[in-house]
């Protein structure tokens, strides 16, 4: 199994959320798409606003349909599976958990940088690291 981080941008985001989160498209220069198999896990991070919204899970390979259905031509197409997306208020703001990510430097203020060019692989530390917070922030409040 590996693991991503994709970023996306809002309007993006909105359109993969209205398809009830069944696929996702990237770039057809994307190599590391290529390489996606069933079981695979993305962390859904959103550039725009800076936080981490969720997580997704490959239900196969890479395919390629070069239909436009983002707000750009994104041909590489896997099926995916809702695992967890956090209710807009519960989003979690990057800034707050970026130092715990290996492939962030703490020095970095500009942290955006490390988002781009994705789908980026993650470790398995940093995947279950962000999991953690997706699971805090999907659990019901205590009073």
């Amino acid at each position: 199994m590996n693991y991503y981080i994709v970023t996306l941008r809002r309007s993006n985001f909105e359109i993969i959320q209205e398809n009830e989160f069944n696929m996702i498209g990237f770039s057809n220069r994307s190599k590391i798409a290529d390489k996606i198999v069933a079981g695979d896990r993305f962390i859904i991070y959103l550039s725009g606003k800076s936080v981490v919204v969720g997580e997704l899970e490959a239900k196969g390979p890479c395919t390629w349909d070069n239909t436009l259905v983002f707000d750009d031509i994104y041909p590489k197409r896997v099926d995916m599976r809702q695992v967890c997306i956090l209710k807009e208020d519960s989003w979690i703001k990057m800034k707050k958990i970026k130092n715990g990510l290996s492939f962030i430097d703490p020095q970095n203020e500009k942290y955006g940088v490390y988002f781009m060019n994705t789908p980026k692989c993650i470790s398995e530390k940093d995947y279950k690291y962000l999991k953690r917070f997706i699971e805090e922030a999907s659990s019901p409040k205590k009073k």
